[in-house]
């Protein structure tokens, strides 16, 4: 993806920009992998990168997700 397509924001969410949809790692969500509405927007919580370097499982779990986000 084209670097002014993307921002990464590594200090919490700034709720004064705007997107169609946005990728954010925590290590709670209300659900994970799934798209969640927000305003007209839609996020896609995945756990945290750290969880993800050791658990194939969740990384193949956001890989499908992932794949399915970005083409809708």
């Amino acid at each position: 993806m084209p670097e002014d397509q993307y921002s990464i924001f590594s200090n919490g969410f700034d709720q004064a920009v705007k997107f169609k949809k946005a990728l954010v790692f925590v290590p709670e969500a209300k659900a994970f992998y799934t798209p969640i509405p927000y305003k007209g927007s839609y996020f896609l919580c995945s756990k945290p990168l750290s969880h993800l370097m050791s658990d194939q499982s969740e990384k193949a779990k956001l890989w499908t997700a992932l794949q399915k986000f970005v083409l809708e």
